[in-house]
């Protein structure tokens, strides 16, 4: 049964099923993008923190702008040439929209790769410090004891040993005994998987949410991950899945390479506890103090001659003047290295890369350009579709083969038209 419509127009409408189709689409697609856009003006318009403004790079966004653009261009010359029959041509023209879709996805990663390297370190006083990990790990040591919980424990928490992979040998706990899970334990066994259920089994039919194992063999040193930890003392670090040791916190801190200073939400910008922050080295950033405060007042004089109609009170309400007059770059231009400084984790109010955990601009950035990158892959691999494994309906219906790609065209064109509102939105405002 052959389907109606696919090439001649319908008599009621004047097209042909898939355009009346894709058109439907892209009607549903513009108000799931407008909702978005409306989300991003109602986010920025109600923000509680300085919105970020110019953080993105402008020539990675302007290249993909004209990339799409060219991209564009080339699909419809793709479904021009098959109009006029012109096979080979169209294959050259489909293969550079494709190649623009894959280097576009391409720079986008880029850009993503640089957000997921970055960090910011918000200090209890509101002082936001900028740049990159240099080593944010919590060093736990001399651990002679681990509490296993019975619902959640598992034994992930051992891939943060510091030092070998050792057999870890622990004591059967005397609260176990009895319990028929753990009958087949020895006094003395290695912590593995197997004899981990056997533990929790036996917890079970003891009612223990708990087990407290000693170890036989050597102290274990760790080095843990900020977010696989939930809570820690100096005798005391819990995992996330409810596992704790026992034994000696040695460091908490996090040496920090510092690209920016960023003092918009600081309380008290002269008192700040930053400046007294010392290197790895154990130098002073105290040198950092008179550096902010001679940028902070070189930069209010000019502004207060570029703009009579401020006083140094209304300045600093400003949102140009804080952007410009509260931050200071520590990374001189064209050197890739930065000062580094020792944060104790006692004055860091919040730490993470630059993900949606961030802030709400992050979150509406990876939400509004991700979803626009699936829709470029999405087009991009029935576009390829069509170029590799539709030359027979070319030979069939070379009609038919231009109704698809004109319908794949149109839902590019809105793909492009999307990023053009998200480049000055992200980019330029």
């Amino acid at each position: 049964m052959e389907i109606p419509y696919t090439v001649t127009a319908r008599s009621d409408t004047g097209l042909w099923n898939a355009k009346i189709g894709i058109w439907l689409f892209l009607a549903s697609e513009v108000m799931l993008f407008g909702g978005l856009f409306s989300s991003y003006v109602y986010l920025r318009m109600g923000a509680d923190f300085p919105w970020p403004v110019h953080e993105l790079k402008v020539l990675p966004g302007f290249l993909n702008t004209m990339n799409l653009i060219i991209s564009s261009v080339t699909v419809v010359f793709a479904w021009a040439s098959l109009k006029m029959r012109m096979y080979t041509r169209y294959k050259i023209c489909m293969s550079i929209t494709l190649a623009c879709a894959v280097i576009f996805m391409c720079i986008k990663a880029y850009e993503y790769s640089g957000k997921f390297a970055h960090y910011g370190v918000t200090l209890n006083d509101g002082t936001v410090l900028e740049g990159h990990p240099v080593d944010d790990l919590i060093s736990f040591d001399d651990v002679t004891a681990i509490t296993v919980t019975t619902a959640t424990s598992d034994l992930k928490f051992l891939n943060e040993r510091d030092g070998d992979d050792a057999p870890v040998m622990v004591k059967k706990p005397l609260e176990l005994d009895g319990a028929d899970a753990a009958s087949d334990l020895p006094a003395e066994f290695e912590l593995d998987s197997g004899n981990l259920r056997s533990i929790k089994k036996a917890a079970r039919q003891k009612e223990l949410a708990a087990v407290r194992l000693e170890l036989t063999s050597a102290p274990l040193a760790f080095n843990v991950h900020e977010r696989r930890q939930k809570g820690y003392n100096d005798t005391q670090l819990t995992f996330r899945d409810g596992t704790t040791l026992e034994g000696k916190m040695t460091n908490d801190s996090i040496v920090f390479g510092v690209d920016r200073i960023d003092m918009r939400m600081t309380k008290d910008i002269e008192n700040s506890p930053f400046f007294g922050l010392l290197s790895p080295e154990g130098e002073s950033w105290e040198e950092w103090k008179g550096k902010f405060l001679k940028h902070y007042g070189s930069t209010m004089d000019e502004f207060l001659r570029e703009h009579e109609e401020f006083d140094k009170a209304k300045a600093l309400e400003n949102v140009e003047f804080q952007r410009v007059g509260l931050r200071l770059a520590t990374v001189e231009p064209g050197s890739h290295h930065y000062p580094e400084v020792v944060i104790p984790r006692s004055e860091k109010r919040f730490y993470s890369n630059f993900t949606p955990r961030y802030n709400p601009y992050y979150a509406i950035y990876f939400l509004m350009t991700g979803l626009h990158g699936l829709h470029v892959i999405g087009g991009a691999l029935v576009m390829g579709y069509m170029l590799f494994f539709n030359g027979w309906l070319y030979k069939k219906n070379p009609e038919h083969l231009a109704n698809r790609v004109e319908v794949a065209g149109l839902f590019w064109h809105f793909v492009d038209l999307i990023w053009i509102f998200l480049f000055p939105l992200y980019y330029l405002f």
